[in-house]
């Protein structure tokens, strides 16, 4: 239901490093077009009391977004004048200024600042531009929330959880339900976490799977149904490179592009081409198809192939959320093995909730489709159509109207959000609790700008959802009785609100 987190993005999305080079030997000769000027900085460079501080909005620069960049003296001294020259070759002026870095990696920017008295430094600046958000995908960086509870990995690799833990859904080792984050893991190097309705796995930078919580259809993979609370491996000695968890059902995915359940399968989200009560160990999903990621809903999973982009879902069916046009009209309704989705659409992210589905397409990019249960308006869009006599819902992808283009997607239970490439985050559908974050608890049947806000990540979980802002820190917002949104009450929330001590 929730997309994984890698440690990947952690380090690629690490705090800015925004140094002025102090060492005289890396400063950078003026223009020769005034030879007086060169004079007079090479002298006053010397001067260690003259120095310039470079600041950025956000902290990390992020390749093809508008960063603000300022130049400040460590003196008294005001700044009358000051030049930036950019590795693309673009000129600016002023001591504020705005630039988009199209490229990611370290990069270095000439900077040249004169005083109010005339004295004139001239710095290189090493600036570190971390991947976009488009670049990121649907492997988000960031909180995630799941049923209950929520889980993190941190801007160094620690994983923290907090929430409900009464099946030892934290990880923990207790029962205790916990208001702000707690540090679980031990040892282990994490590189990716994933949360369902009552239980987590993750992954090891080395690939290996470890899973913690509820664990009555053998949703853990251990080889029993005996809660764990404490991350316990997953049996067979995979390696993975995605994982992700629903309700009583896990999967993930191996280099190869192999996809592998465990858990229930009473409705065939197992997708292994028949049915069982449960399996207790990843077992192969059938058709031999190479996925680039896959994802759990309730009782249904869905999957983008490696080499097409084309979606495939398989499980429950009772509300039309294969997509492939047919079910929804019996809660028995069931398909067992991967299932091409209606439409051809060529998709670069994907998302599960409960019993609705969304993806943002390659063509037109950024352009979002959703399909399966709209009860609460989670597709983002009105439906006319019913499954099982009364509830609405899609059979097929419908292309939202909205005129935003997301970078990534991500569906909750009842509802869903995304964010663009700008940083700008939308949700839509059930918003009850907040959930939605405009301030209301009224429903919203099509997107609904979070104002004054920019995120680089977004999650949705069953009633609540939270986000990594662009400095880096994160919020929640929505449900939280059991604590789940971490700020250390149980409080609904719904606007949102900072998690505190907590850097990504």
């Amino acid at each position: 239901m929730n997309a994984p987190r890698t440690f990947a993005a952690t380090l690629a999305i690490a705090l800015l490093a925004t140094t002025a080079c102090d060492d005289p030997a890396r400063a950078v000769a003026p223009s020769s077009a005034d030879a007086s000027a060169d004079a007079s900085a090479d002298a006053l460079a010397k001067d260690r009391d003259l120095d310039i501080a470079i600041s950025t909005w956000p902290k990390q620069v992020l390749a093809e977004f508008e960063t603000e960049l300022e130049a400040a003296t460590k003196t008294s001294e005001r700044i009358v004048d000051v030049q930036w020259r950019f590795p693309d070759g673009t000129l600016a002026q002023g001591s504020t200024i705005r630039h988009v870095f199209e490229r990611e990696g370290v990069t270095a920017v000439l900077v040249r600042a004169t005083t109010e008295t005339g004295r004139v430094l001239q710095r290189q600046v090493s600036l570190k531009v971390t991947p976009g958000i488009a670049a990121l995908g649907t492997v988000l960086s960031g909180v995630v929330p799941g049923g209950l509870h929520t889980c993190a990995i941190d801007a160094v690799a620690q994983l923290y959880c907090w929430g409900y833990n009464g099946n030892g859904t934290l990880g923990d080792g207790t029962r205790q339900h916990r208001y702000s984050p707690v540090q679980i893991g031990g040892s282990l190097s994490v590189s990716q976490v994933a949360t369902g309705v009552g239980h987590s796995c993750l992954l090891t930078d080395a690939g290996a799977a470890y899973c913690w919580g509820k664990n009555e259809s053998g949703q853990l993979g251990d080889g029993t149904t005996v809660d764990r609370d404490v991350p316990t491996p997953v049996l067979g000695g995979l390696t993975f490179t995605s994982i992700d968890v629903g309700n009583t059902h896990s999967c993930a995915v191996t280099a190869a592009g192999l996809a592998y359940c465990w858990g229930s399968n009473s409705l065939g989200q197992l997708g292994t081409g028949a049915l069982s009560t449960e399996e207790r160990q990843p077992a192969l999903v059938a058709g031999g198809l190479a996925f680039s990621i896959v994802r759990s809903g309730y009782t249904h999973t869905c999957a983008l192939q490696q080499t097409t982009g084309f979606a495939y879902c398989w499980g429950s069916n009772s509300v039309g959320q294969i997509g492939n046009g047919a079910g929804g009209n019996s809660i028995t309704d069931k398909v067992t093995i991967p299932t091409l989705v209606s439409g051809g659409n060529v998709y670069t992210q994907l998302d599960v909730g409960a019993s609705h589905s969304c993806a943002v397409a390659a063509n037109p990019s950024g352009k979002t489709w959703c399909w399966g249960w709209n009860g609460n308006g989670q597709l983002g869009l009105s439906t006319g159509e019913v499954c099982r006599t009364t509830l609405p819902c899609a059979r097929t992808p419908q292309k939202l109207p909205s005129n935003m283009k997301l970078a990534a997607i991500t569906a909750g239970s009842r509802h869903t959000c995304g964010v663009t490439g700008a940083g700008d985050a939308y949700c839509w559908g059930g918003n009850a609790y907040g959930e939605v974050g405009d301030g209301t608890t009224v429903d919203r049947s099509a997107p609904t700008l979070i104002p004054n806000l920019q995120f680089k990540s977004i999650r949705a979980g069953r009633y609540f959802t939270c986000g990594v802002m662009l400095d880096n820190t994160a919020r929640c917002w929505g449900y939280n009785y059991f604590g789940m949104l971490g700020v250390g009450d149980d409080v609904n929330r719904l606007t949102p609100t900072p998690v505190p001590n907590l850097t990504f």
